[in-house]
């Protein structure tokens, strides 16, 4: 459900973003590979009706890129076979709110 995906990603977002100092260092890395290992989840989150979630998947994201290149580039595939740029795309264009614009954007910009 949306409400458990919402909890779930809010956690790991605060982990792993928000309070990333007062995670020790070998609990991050555990928590990043083992993201690194299961992306996809989070790749169909940003096909999210709630915005909490797109945004929390978006910063994952983006730690996923900055942290591991590898898994980088198989999110880049994925997200392109999956057409998932494309409707961020659109988004970003012509979405009448400017936040999903900004986070479209942000979202183009990783891949």
């Amino acid at each position: 459900s949306d409400l458990i995906l919402m909890v779930s990603s809010d956690i790991l977002q605060s982990i792993l973003c928000s309070y990333h100092d007062t995670t020790s260092p070998s609990h991050f890395s555990a928590v990043v590979d083992a993201l690194a290992r299961r992306y996809r989840p989070l790749l169909s989150a940003l096909r999210s009706p709630t915005p909490f979630v797109v945004e929390n998947a978006a910063l994952l994201l983006h730690l996923l890129s900055t942290h591991s290149p590898d898994t980088a580039t198989k999110i880049r595939e994925e997200a392109l076979s999956s057409a998932i740029v494309l409707k961020h795309f659109h988004a970003a264009i012509f979405s009448a709110l400017e936040g999903q614009r900004f986070l479209s954007r942000f979202l183009c910009s990783l891949w």
